[in-house]
């Protein structure tokens, strides 16, 4: 197979704040293929400790065509740091998985397939 031109990806995860006081939150993505671009709607946030957690949308962009089955891995990582301090403490993280699949090809595990009559 040639490789083919792909849409993004687009990914929705939750940061929250787990100080117990206001604190500043940093976001660091680690991308695994540098035939793949990551931006995120937020990189950096003010959080109050009573605050909602933020939804953040990660887009994952193919720079350039790519064989079917190619996978891109990125690793985010949330940092905060206390209000007025310089001390940043990892808070969590998610992995995130873009793949380019092949065409008409039922990717979903066998036990997750429905069986007609």
């Amino acid at each position: 197979m040639s490789a083919i031109k792909s849409s993004p990806a687009t990914f929705l995860f939750r940061v929250e704040n787990t100080l117990p006081i206001k604190a500043t939150i940093l976001i660091d993505v680690r991308n695994d293929n540098p035939d793949c671009a990551i931006s995120l709607s937020d990189y950096k946030f003010i959080v109050e400790d009573y605050d909602c957690a933020r939804t953040i949308q990660a887009t994952a962009t193919p720079l350039v065509p790519m064989d079917p089955g190619r996978k891109s891995l990125f690793f985010v990582t949330a940092y905060a740091s206390a209000w007025g301090s310089e001390l940043w403490v990892e808070t969590g993280g998610v992995a995130l998985k873009a793949r380019i699949a092949p065409p008409s090809v039922n990717l979903a595990p066998s036990h997750m397939l429905l069986l007609g009559n």
